[in-house]
């Protein structure tokens, strides 16, 4: 369910930071709810890290670090965007860090999302 969960948010996500990065200057509330799904994330990692712990530790270390540096990254965007200083080579690297970060979690789920089936 929680891993259900994990794939609707990085749905949630990417509409709402496609929506927020495509403003001038931003909307504040697709920040909060980015932050909110920030929040989210953070909480349903932690219900899934002991099964991935269990899999594949090593790959399960590195996802955590993944994630905090792809949230660090993201942060820095919507800030780079609330200055009017926003790079297309910003918005590109975020894309391919967030595809790499999906790919990441699909191994780590053992390529599927149905962990308690």
């Amino acid at each position: 369910m929680f891993t259900w969960l994990h794939i609707i948010l990085v749905v949630a996500l990417l509409v709402f930071l496609f929506l927020d990065l495509r403003r001038k200057g931003g909307y504040r509330p697709y920040v909060f709810a980015i932050r909110t799904i920030y929040i989210l994330f953070i909480l349903d990692g932690l219900w899934l890290y002991p099964l991935a712990w269990m899999r594949t530790p090593l790959l399960a270390y590195f996802k955590v670090i993944a994630s905090i540096l792809v949230i660090c990254f993201l942060e820095y965007l919507v800030v780079q965007r609330f200055k009017n200083q926003l790079s297309k080579l910003d918005i590109w690297l975020g894309v391919i860090l967030l595809l790499a970060l999906i790919i990441l979690g699909l191994a780590t789920a053992q390529w599927g999302p149905w962990v308690n089936l």
